[in-house]
């Protein structure tokens, strides 16, 4: 393999793929220092924190990475980025053997192929920022390459497949696409007799031993993370014309170019393997079921770049070798420059703005402002009157991971509300009488809404890049926690009825999975309910006060089905928090009214509102009508005061899709 690295090629033609790979790798390196922190980085970063067997989203791997990073380097940056570099590397390196492998003497195709790979946006990004597609992809390689030298002449490495395999699907649940495919491989009448043989089978039973804690955690959880990455994430409607045309521009992350050099490569491997060629039956199978599988799946769903990434390692293997067969250097090389410009490109977007994208649209502005986010936050806690009984929050698990990154350990940082389940439903809760500080910012503006004595406004912090204001968080005092009557005081306590509570609160509530989701899996719960006989019909509410459509998602939000994994039979205290709050708003509970018609000022009206508005306290907005709702809470029996209501007019409750009712499909979070 050294003579290989070494001799790339004839001439200057040869010199091409290893400078491609050169420049990237030390753009990489540089970069690194200097690069704020992607958002779903910062929550697997909060994942390596509080290791598990499993979280919510994906398997533990990439949280076992990053724990060794932090430990190491401490909680900077650079060691949360740290992961994703090295292991690209790995995947370079796996990548170019398993090349000479397939094609023994060919260095210019391994040498052309790790260039393509490195040269591509797409793994450029996850060659930086640690998600759980970093192992992924490296694990994938190293498994193709042990099963072509086990099929090949070295039977016992199947075993260390099988530990390969194992290791892939404790990245991410995409590994299990990778079986598949080599059992279509191994279906080719010269490699059928393979499954006859007992090591093929035997790396099987050991990638599942390896993967049985997931299944245990799913197990004690209600299954609530194989249900997010399967039911929730791919049962939507079928809408093709919605979906399908974002397929379409996902797997143009690598370059419009590369990509059509690449589906040709596939087609001609095709070809090829099924003409006889060991190699390029490998090549075909490997990428052919995985875009198989996501191009069904775009039939229902949007369909993330990412997802199908591994499909690219051996695609680009297949386009490098119908690259090298073109008589053009130019066009040879064209593919590789220009996606290696547009990776370079982004690598200085990421750090300074040089192409005047809008800011909604640029990815580079979740990179940036969160240091004066945390020392605004840090600042806000000296100012509360209990310093030490405060939390910080947000509705989205991104904002939350970011705020929890940099504004240090001093302050407890958490979840509540929003769009999806998440891995911070599994942690600490915040309990009664404790003060937060809440955030949000103008790409997604919403007040707090949680169950306080009072909030008020405390500011706001624009966020600036080449000159102008790029994004602006708002900040909010929230005093005195008031926890949902009947919820349990926290996770780390459920009360012993939890079962019969989430039984009696979750009995007539249906949910349904939809359409139209947003990649990255946030997919909320469906705005609907049943009638239960005999309950008490619920009294209307007062219009809201601030601008209807605002308050009437909030108050649609605040009235639905209850989280996926509350859902599940194995989390009865999530569903008996939510049943409580439910039951609480069927009954007319003062705190939940003025919660559910409170004001949700537009953005524009945000740096008014924090500068000189009075403290909002929901007891008093509710105040007009505290009496009626305690007569109606009294009046109505206790069991009948659960979450089971007739979706209509007459409750007050608009059926899911119904305009102004909160979020029904799967609106992105």
């Amino acid at each position: 393999m050294l003579r290989e690295i070494a001799t790339p090629g004839a001439g200057a033609r040869g010199l091409v793929a290893p400078a491609v790979i050169g420049i990237v790798v030390v753009a990489r390196l540089l970069l690194l220092p200097w690069l704020g922190l992607f958002n779903d980085e910062a929550y697997y970063w909060e994942w390596s924190r509080r290791l598990a067997p499993a979280y919510f989203d994906h398997p533990p791997l990439v949280a076992f990475a990053l724990a060794a990073s932090t430990r190491l380097l401490g909680d900077t940056a650079l060691a949360v980025h740290l992961p994703a570099f090295l292991l690209s590397l790995l995947t370079s390196a796996v990548l170019f053997r398993l090349v000479l492998d397939l094609f023994p003497g060919r260095a210019e195709l391994a040498w052309t192929s790790v260039a393509a790979l490195n040269a591509a946006p797409l793994f450029g990004l996850g060659a930086v920022f640690t998600t759980p597609d970093a192992p992924l992809l490296s694990l994938w390689v190293a498994t193709l390459a042990l099963v072509w030298r086990a099929v090949h002449g070295r039977p016992r490495l199947w075993y260390l497949a099988g530990v390969a395999a194992g290791l892939g699907m404790l990245s991410k649940y995409t590994f299990a696409l990778l079986p598949p495919a080599i059992l279509l491989f191994l279906l080719q009448p010269r490699h059928r007799p393979w499954l006859a043989r007992r090591e093929p089978w035997i790396a099987l039973a050991i990638m599942l031993a390896l993967f049985a804690p997931v299944v245990a955690w799913n197990a004690a959880h209600g299954w609530t993370s194989f249900a997010f990455q399967s039911v929730d994430r791919f049962g939507g409607a079928f809408r093709p014309w919605r979906t399908v045309p974002r397929f379409l521009v996902a797997q143009q992350s690598v370059t419009p170019l590369l990509w059509i050099v690449c589906l040709g490569g596939l087609v001609r491997s095709a070809r090829l393997g099924r003409a006889g060629s060991d190699a390029h039956a490998l090549l075909a199978a490997a990428s052919a079921v995985m875009l198989a599988f996501f191009a069904a799946a775009s039939l229902f769903t949007y369909v993330n770049p990412n997802w199908f990434t591994p499909a690219f390692l051996t695609l680009v293997v297949a386009g490098a070798d119908l690259l090298l067969r073109w008589r053009s250097p130019a066009l040879r090389a064209a593919p590789l420059v220009l996606a290696a410009a547009v990776t370079l490109l982004m690598d200085v977007q990421a750090l300074t703005p040089v192409v005047p994208i809008p800011p909604r649209t640029d990815l580079a502005t979740d990179l940036h402002g969160w240091r004066a986010v945390g020392e605004r936050l840090r600042a806000l806690a000296r100012t509360m009157p209990r310093p030490g009984r405060v939390f910080v929050y947000s509705h989205r698990l991104q904002l939350s991971a970011l705020a929890a990154f940099h504004a240090g350990p001093g302050l407890e940082v958490t979840r509540l509300g929003g769009r999806r389940d998440d891995a911070y439903d599994d942690w600490a809760r915040p309990r009664r009488g404790e003060d937060a500080i809440y955030f949000c910012d103008d790409q997604r503006y919403a007040p707090p809404r949680e169950p306080f004595a009072r909030c008020e406004p405390a500011g706001a912090l624009p966020v600036t890049r080449g000159g102008r204001t790029v994004r602006t968080f708002h900040f909010w005092r929230c005093l005195g926690f008031e926890e949902r009557r009947g919820a349990a005081a926290s996770p780390r306590a459920p009360p012993p009825d939890a079962a019969a509570t989430a039984a009696r609160a979750g009995a007539g509530a249906l949910s349904a999975a939809s359409a139209d989701g947003e990649g990255g899996g946030d997919r909320p719960p469906r705005a609907r309910a049943s009638a239960t006989p005999g309950a008490a019909p619920p009294r209307s509410r007062p219009a809201p006060r601030s601008p209807p459509e605002p308050a009437a998602r909030a108050e649609g939000a605040s009235r639905g089905s209850p989280p996926a994994s509350a859902r599940r039979a194995g989390d009865p205290a999530r569903a008996a928090r939510w049943g409580a709050g439910r039951g609480r708003r069927a009954a007319g509970d003062p705190r939940s009214a003025a919660h559910a018609a409170g004001p949700a000022a537009p953005p524009a009206g945000a740096a008014r509102g924090a500068a000189g508005a009075r403290p909002t306290s929901g007891r008093a907005a509710a105040a007009p009508h505290a009496a009626e709702a305690a007569r109606s809470a009294a009046a109505a029996p206790a069991a009948d005061r659960g979450p089971a209501r007739e979706a209509g007019p007459a409750s007050g409750l608009r059926p899911s899709g119904a305009p102004g009712a909160g979020p029904t499909a799967r609106n992105p979070e």
